[in-house]
């Protein structure tokens, strides 16, 4: 792994130097694979093999092939029929490295631990430090997030563009939503900002952020 691209993993925290934001990126719900997507969420493909190859040419346009990119797919990647050969194919092709948060399909991939050489880590959730910045990562919007009072972002799929009230500084980045492309850390970084930070309740003022140490368990 190349000295400053991530200066520590664990379970829960992973921490990204700030030389290698430029070459940051997230997404989430692919769905490589599904064919009734291309219905349920209008997208413009004829089936299911000019979704995968407009999503791996699009992520490829999107991401440079540069040894410090990575992107973090915040869950559903794969459809439950994917086999493991065409996902590692599909990844291959994919520029850079890759980060991944479960979703509510696809898993047995991961689960059965088939793709690990093929991404850094595996995990339900995780909080992301990217310089300065807190980004709490999840499959599933929430409404509140560790520190999101202090100004932590909170970045989601599962919804595909579906959620019509904005919770805080969050952001779902799914591929419906941003013309089937990652988003880069620069571009949410605009975004956020022009968000207020969310003030707690006076009564909620003076409660501690809710722990993560609870969460080890099915991440590495």
């Amino acid at each position: 792994m190349e000295a400053g691209l991530l200066l520590a993993l664990s379970s829960q925290h992973q921490r990204f130097g700030r030389e290698s934001i430029m070459n940051l990126f997230f997404t989430a719900d692919e769905h490589y694979g599904h064919r009734n997507i291309i219905t349920y969420c209008k997208r413009p493909f004829s089936d299911v093999i000019e979704m995968r190859e407009k999503l791996i040419a699009l992520h490829n346009y999107t991401v440079p092939n540069v040894k410090d990119s990575v992107t973090v797919h915040l869950g559903d990647m794969f459809w439950d029929t994917v086999s493991a050969e065409e996902a590692i194919s599909i990844v291959s092709r994919l520029n850079g490295k890759h980060t991944f948060i479960r979703g509510n399909h696809g898993n047995k991939l991961f689960d059965r631990g088939l793709l690990d050489e093929y991404f850094i880590s595996i995990a339900d959730v995780k909080m992301l430090h990217v310089g300065e910045r807190k980004i709490w990562i999840s499959h599933y919007a929430h409404r509140v997030w560790p520190d999101s009072h202090k100004g932590a972002y909170h970045l989601f799929g599962h919804s595909h563009g579906e959620l019509s009230v904005q919770h805080g500084r969050s952001l779902d980045v799914g591929v419906d939503v941003h013309n089937f492309k990652p988003l880069s850390f620069d571009e949410i970084e605009k975004f956020m900002q022009a968000i207020p930070v969310p003030v707690l309740p006076p009564k909620e003022q003076g409660l501690k952020t809710w722990p993560t140490d609870h969460l080890e368990e099915g991440s590495h």
